[in-house]
């Protein structure tokens, strides 16, 4: 269930990709605090350190809860065909890739967002389909914070 294991923080990239555009990053990585992010191509001089440091330790250990989805197979492939909410691609120090994509999942009837407001979609879990194109159960708990906007690391003043 393991998708990012990266204890030692060897990465070299990485780039988070919203369906919104206007919410997606990359993050450079060359050890210490030598960090860079960019927002549709282009470097942003001044964004909160800090919080970036701290979101590419989250990527020290991410797992999925589990790949035993019990989906029929014609369903697995409705969930592949269908666009990403987010993608995830983290390039490590030899230059190697892993992707994630994660799509909504459908939420039983009556369900409530955050807000107390009704949602079509579960409010603690997604879908997960990796590079092999497993489906697997993601916990919101875990893969909201790696899948922020550009906008939580910037600087107000």
């Amino acid at each position: 269930t393991g998708i990012f294991d990266y204890p030692k923080l060897e990465i070299s990239k990485i780039e988070v990709q919203h369906s919104f555009k206007d919410w997606s990053f990359e993050i450079n990585y060359n050890g210490g605090n030598q960090i860079k992010l960019a927002h549709l191509g282009q470097n942003i001089e001044r964004f909160d350190t800090v919080g970036v440091k701290d979101f590419l330790l989250r990527f020290k250990k991410v797992h999925l809860e589990s790949y035993r989805t019990f989906l029929k197979p014609e369903v697995e492939d409705s969930i592949r065909k269908s666009p990403p909410v987010v993608r995830l691609v983290v390039t490590n120090k030899k230059n190697e890739k892993e992707v994630l994509s994660l799509y909504l999942k459908r939420g039983k009837e009556n369900t409530l967002d955050a807000n107390g407001q009704p949602t079509p979609w579960d409010p603690e879990y997604l879908w997960g389909v990796n590079e092999k194109g497993e489906v697997g159960l993601a916990q919101r708990y875990v893969f909201d914070p790696i899948t922020l906007p550009v906008q939580s690391f910037l600087r107000k003043n």
